[in-house]
């Protein structure tokens, strides 16, 4: 994963995400660099850069730096330090970027929630911190281990099928624009009681309004092609695995067409069902065997396979939805966290991603497009609110 975005990574598309915890109270910079200081001394893992596809680790950790002054991610990697993971503060809030070449949506919700609970014992509020990463501890193996390798199975697998077939509907007809980012919070008791009245689960309600909305505007435009929505899949549901490393993989799932809302996303969580152990392991052993591939060939090879495989991941896929659910911190601190942000940078080949993100009651869906207009956009908050 991390070879493949640093094989295409570039101004457009970077492969970055991020995490923002916004505060109920004003940001204490003093203490949030000592808590940054803190946590690259429990994980150095976290300090790193990447250099001629080779991750290295540097002494120094990322100085925090104010978000309004904020560079593109690869002119920061490129001119700066050079460190992979980068914290963002602003009046009240900081955001930990960083990118695919280290880790995953859940390995980087893990460093915020580290953070997040230094930051607030620094400032003095005692707190059980539970399973999340202890800073005055020091670190484990296997939170910097290569999962894939790990759970590998020396068994030849069935590769697993997307049956994905005819062209997916991409916003064609629309201009491109300058990439923004659009997020709301809803309350995360009325979005379960929604998803609970269609008998589906939280991440599959908030995909099937996303998908509907998606339809309106292609029926709109008389296009017939069909909805395709990629889910990430965390492989730590499957693997028992503390790693900050990339631990993922995706799933394709078609929307149905003319049935209406409650069975439509009824059958797209049936569709996600496929998602199980096996499907887990067939996944993990594809992306094993692939990279021992990979490393058997001449650099240049390399990277033009690599190149090839991100041009082909999406060219069959509408959007995508990342959903991290429900990041479980301390009372203590929750109390004193309006909501979490969980913002995913432009990729290739697809307008629109999603990304949603929750804590405490606070449910955060963020929408990032780099095509014109705000219809559809306006369209699915509506419908969250409205329903």
């Amino acid at each position: 994963m991390g070879e493949v975005y640093a094989s295409t990574a570039n101004d457009k598309y970077l492969g970055t995400f991020s995490i923002a915890a916004h505060l109920k109270e004003a940001v204490n910079l003093q203490v949030l660099q000592q808590a940054v200081n803190d946590l690259v001394k429990r994980q150095p893992y976290i300090s790193g850069r990447l250099r001629n596809f080779k991750y290295e680790l540097l002494a120094e950790p990322p100085k925090i730096i104010p978000e309004a002054e904020q560079p593109l991610f690869s002119a920061y990697y490129d001119k700066g330090d050079g460190h992979i993971l980068r914290v963002l503060y602003g009046e009240r809030h900081f955001k930990v970027e960083t990118s695919h070449f280290m880790t995953d949506g859940r390995g980087l919700s893990k460093i915020t929630s580290a953070l997040l609970v230094r930051y607030f014992e620094l400032l003095g509020i005692e707190l059980d911190k539970g399973d999340i990463m202890d800073c005055a501890d020091t670190a484990l193996p296997e939170e910097t281990e290569d999962a894939y390798a790990r759970y590998a199975s020396p068994e030849k697998p069935q590769p697993n099928k997307d049956g994905l077939k005819g062209k997916a509907y991409k916003h064609n007809h629309f201009a491109s624009a300058k990439t923004r980012v659009a997020s709301k919070t809803f309350g995360l008791a009325k979005i379960k009681a929604s998803a609970k009245m269609h008998d589906v689960t939280v991440g599959t309600y908030i995909a099937a309004r996303i998908v509907s909305a998606i339809a309106k505007e292609r029926d709109a435009s008389g296009s017939k092609a069909q909805i395709v929505i990629n889910f990430p899949v965390d492989f730590r549901s499957f693997f028992p695995s503390k790693t900050i490393r990339n631990f993922v993989n995706s799933k394709n799932v078609v929307m149905p067409e003319g049935v209406e809302f409650s069975t439509m996303a009824q059958q797209v969580q049936q569709q996600l069902t496929t998602v199980d152990a096996k499907f887990a392991q067939t996944a993990v052993d594809e992306a094993n065997i692939a990279l021992k591939a990979l490393s058997r060939m001449p650099r240049w090879l390399e990277k033009f396979m690599l190149k090839m495989v991100t041009r082909t991941m999406f060219k069959k896929v509408t959007t995508m939805l990342s959903n991290l659910g429900l990041v479980r911190l301390p009372k203590q601190v929750e109390e004193r966290v309006e909501n979490l942000e969980f913002v995913i940078s432009p990729t290739p080949g697809l307008p629109y991603t999603f990304a949603c993100i929750a804590v405490g009651n606070a449910f955060t869906l963020s929408i990032t497009a780099d095509t014109m207009g705000d219809d559809l956009i306006e369209k699915i908050f509506a419908e969250l609110e409205e329903n």
